[in-house]
């Protein structure tokens, strides 16, 4: 007679290879199912970030357009007004040549007048901006709340040789002499 319990315990161990069997099944599918889930997620984020990315590069390229086109109407404007101003200029050119000698010399002096108060005041403007550089310590202590005397007195006379004349006749102080040019 066959022994009952060998025969529950083969069962059992068919029983067990079954649920194994399904068990392993389920997890096969569950893993395809997850795969393909987070396959299907990377592919909607690469289409939106390729979206996006396309979307970014047409607007680039719009003003990219919009910018060619204005620099383009910029310089048509230019060029206009340079041939403008040659024209201008060659009308003037042309008047010139029909004055008499007397009235051309007055016009070439007036020209010329013109240009050495241009150039003078060219000058003084570079010699005042050269000027405020030179001394930018001494004007911004003066700002913070302190007179141009202690600022001169801090910065030492020599540093500043213009500048004290326009401060007044000061003459000389406790650590030398003020006066200058």
């Amino acid at each position: 007679m066959p022994d009952v319990g060998f025969m529950l315990l083969c069962k059992a161990a068919q029983q067990q290879e079954q649920l194994n069997q399904a068990a392993t099944i389920i997890q096969a599918h569950y893993r395809r199912y997850a795969a393909q889930k987070q396959f299907q997620q990377l592919r909607q984020a690469a289409s939106t970030i390729q979206q996006h990315a396309t979307r970014f590069l047409q607007r680039r390229e719009a003003a990219q357009e919009r910018e060619r086109e204005e620099r383009a109407k910029r310089f048509k404007a230019v060029m206009t007004r340079h041939h403008e101003r040659i024209q201008q200029l060659e009308l003037e050119k042309q008047r010139l040549r029909d004055l008499p000698i007397g009235q051309l010399d007055a016009y070439e002096g007036k020209r010329h007048a013109a240009a050495i108060i241009i150039q003078a005041h060219w000058r003084g403007s570079k010699q005042r901006e050269a000027v405020r550089a030179k001394h930018s310590g001494l004007v911004s202590s003066a700002r913070r709340g302190g007179t141009w005397i202690r600022a001169i007195m801090q910065k030492g006379a020599s540093s500043m040789p213009c500048a004290v004349t326009r401060l007044g006749t000061l003459g000389t102080v406790a650590h030398g002499n003020l006066s200058c040019c």
